[in-house]
C-alpha cells in the first residue's frame, strides 16, 4: 500500500533540486523507519481527512521504472504536500527552488486535492499565484482538466499556484 511522496516523488518524477539520502513514502500501516543499503526510509501517515474520505489514493499515479511498477504522488499532490508539510522535503528553499521546475500542472487535480485535505492554511499557501516584489497577483482560468503552464521565476521568487478564478 506504500506510494512515494513528497521530496522522494519530486526526485523520481525529475523536479527536485537537492538528491536527499532518504526515501518518504506514504502508507496505511505503523512502520518504524528503517535504513537499507545506506538509504534512510521514512514512512509517513496518510493525511487523515483523505483516510476519512477514503481518498487515500487522490493523486496518486502508477509508472513503470526498469521493469517495475511504482506508485507516486502526481506532480500536483507533490506541490500541495511540498505546502502542506515543508519539513518532509527539506527547508523552504528546497521547495520552491525543486517547485520552480514544474511547467505544467493539471489545476483542477491541485484544486481537487488542496479542498480534500481541508487545511486551511495549505490552502492558503497554494490559493495565491507566485509573483515577484511589486507585481500583482494574477489568478489563472482553468478549466476541468486543463494544463497551468508555469512562468519560469527567479530563485528568489515564490511560486504558487492560484485555485481562485474571478470574474
Amino acid at each position: 500500500d506504500a506510494a512515494l511522496a513528497y521530496h522522494s516523488a519530486l526526485e523520481l518524477h525529475g523536479r527536485a533540486y537537492s538528491s536527499f539520502n532518504e526515501v518518504q513514502f506514504l502508507t496505511g500501516r505503523k512502520i518504524r523507519p528503517f535504513e537499507f543499503r545506506g538509504v534512510q526510509y521514512r514512512p509517513v501517515g496518510i493525511p487523515p481527512a483523505l483516510g476519512r474520505a477514503g481518498r487515500e489514493d487522490l493523486g496518486i499515479q502508477s509508472i513503470d521504472r526498469g521493469g517495475e511498477t511504482l506508485k507516486v504522488t502526481t506532480l500536483e499532490r507533490s506541490l500541495v504536500d511540498a505546502l502542506d508539510r515543508p519539513e518532509l522535503c527539506g527547508c523552504w528553499e528546497e521547495v520552491w527552488r525543486s517547485l520552480e521546475m514544474i511547467e505544467y500542472l493539471d489545476l483542477a487535480l491541485v484544486c481537487r486535492y488542496v479542498h480534500a485535505l481541508g487545511n486551511a492554511t495549505t490552502a492558503a499557501n497554494a490559493s495565491t499565484s507566485g509573483t515577484k516584489s511589486g507585481e500583482s497577483a494574477a489568478t489563472r482560468r482553468s478549466n476541468p482538466g486543463s494544463a497551468l503552464r508555469l512562468p519560469k521565476r527567479s530563485s528568489s521568487s515564490a511560486r504558487r499556484i492560484s485555485a481562485r478564478t474571478h470574474p
